[in-house]
């Protein structure tokens, strides 16, 4: 039973990452920032990536301003309740940006 969750969660992330490459590559990410679902996740919970076995390294500062506008939208396009329960991410990319969070809080 595990392994048919496991591959419809698979067949789940092909198709999430077929209708939004474009936006993601749009956005200035590197293809190992999604190379898979917990990858996704990580980032979006940690604003960055380190591994230290391939020595790859992603940050939000390897990004322009548009590229980090771009991700903040698509986030929150993408994950609407992040509006409430905002992943790190989305935290991170409202202080790079100057955006106040919706209720007036930043």
């Amino acid at each position: 039973m595990a392994f048919h969750r496991d591959k419809a969660a698979a067949l789940e992330w092909k198709r999430w990452l077929s209708r939004n490459r474009a936006a993601l590559v749009a956005c200035g990410l590197p293809e190992e920032v999604y190379a898979d679902r917990r990858t996704w996740l990580y980032f979006l919970g940690h604003a960055g990536l380190s591994d230290s076995t391939t020595g790859f390294r992603f940050s939000l500062s390897m990004l322009s301003r548009e590229q980090m506008q771009r991700l903040y939208d698509f986030v929150l396009a993408d994950y609407p309740a992040a509006t409430e329960y905002d992943p790190w991410l989305v935290a991170v990319l409202r202080a790079e940006l100057g955006i106040s969070r919706p209720g007036g809080c930043t």
